[in-house]
């Protein structure tokens, strides 16, 4: 998957209330949200159904915990890298 800026899930500051799912219109370009690799992807009969991510790395876990609490997911199955 390629990431795509109009589709990247941005983190809002620590300490912002809880996410309403999947609103476009709070999806802005403000300079204090944190970059994390998280792209939105439509499901069959939504769109912005999904969450695509990689797994966090050692320097992106707290931000990786975020953006689950702040988009309210309740899954998130992971795949296994290659050995």
């Amino acid at each position: 998957m390629i990431p795509d800026d109009h589709t990247r899930v941005r983190l809002r500051p620590n300490g912002a209330s809880t996410a309403k799912r999947n609103n476009a219109n709070e999806q802005d370009s403000s300079s204090s949200d944190e970059y994390l690799n998280a792209n939105y992807v439509d499901g069959f009969r939504r769109p912005r159904a999904y969450i695509a991510t990689q797994g966090p790395m050692r320097s992106t876990a707290k931000a990786f915990w975020r953006m689950v609490w702040q988009q309210v997911s309740r899954r998130f199955p992971l795949l296994p890298g290659r050995k």
